[in-house]
């Protein structure tokens, strides 16, 4: 396996970081922007990074962690890499694409990575997806300038977003809540409405 093509929402989620590397703390941030709940080794999470400089200790590490992972997964990430033409073709748009997979990689999902999956499921799946993900809308009205307030919904949406529309007075640090390569336009909304999920958050209401 060359590649492990895995495409995850880690809003609440747990993760495990092992290591105290300035990769580490990169990584650190990194899922931090993402929402993740930070574990270390004794934690329980689907997933786990490690970060670790010494070559022999991040190979013990390592060995432990691919013996906890299902064999199946290898065979799922070469599908998916032997799939990618189909998959670009089917879905033109990167927006639409990222939608789908993430979608397909969801616990319970056609693809989940860590379910019992069928040798034949990413074709299968394949043949079952739509080949345009339609415009969504949904607006945030803001409650208080502090993005600690939004709720976990919220939050999810922010980052699944594909464009983010904002009054001028929204916080900075509730749009940088949003998918970092998400698209930040002022209002008004586009017209015609722009592919994927648009969030349009309103102004937060400050006493």
């Amino acid at each position: 396996m060359h590649s492990l093509p895995v495409f995850l929402r880690l809003t609440d989620r747990p993760v495990i970081l092992l290591g105290e590397s300035d990769a580490a703390h990169a990584k650190r941030r990194l899922l931090k922007r993402a929402g993740a709940i930070i574990l270390g080794e004794s934690g329980t999470a689907a997933l786990a990074i490690v970060a670790i400089e010494d070559g022999e200790d991040a190979k013990a590490i390592r060995q432990r962690l691919e013996a906890l992972l299902p064999t199946r997964l290898g065979k799922l990430a070469e599908a998916l890499h032997a799939a990618r033409p189909t998959i670009r073709a089917r879905f033109p748009d990167a927006s639409d694409r990222r939608h789908a997979i993430d979608a397909a990689l969801e616990p319970g999902a056609m693809l989940d990575p860590l379910a019992d999956t069928a040798d034949d499921a990413v074709a299968r799946w394949l043949d079952r997806v739509a080949a345009k993900t339609l415009p969504r809308l949904i607006e945030i009205r803001l409650r208080s300038p502090d993005p600690d307030q939004l709720t976990l919904a919220e939050a999810r949406w922010l980052a699944q977003a594909d464009t983010v529309v904002h009054d001028p007075g929204v916080p900075p640090a509730i749009v940088d809540r949003a998918r970092a390569d998400a698209m930040r336009l002022p209002p008004p909304l586009p017209d015609p409405p722009r592919a994927g999920l648009t969030i349009f958050i309103r102004d937060a209401v400050i006493p």
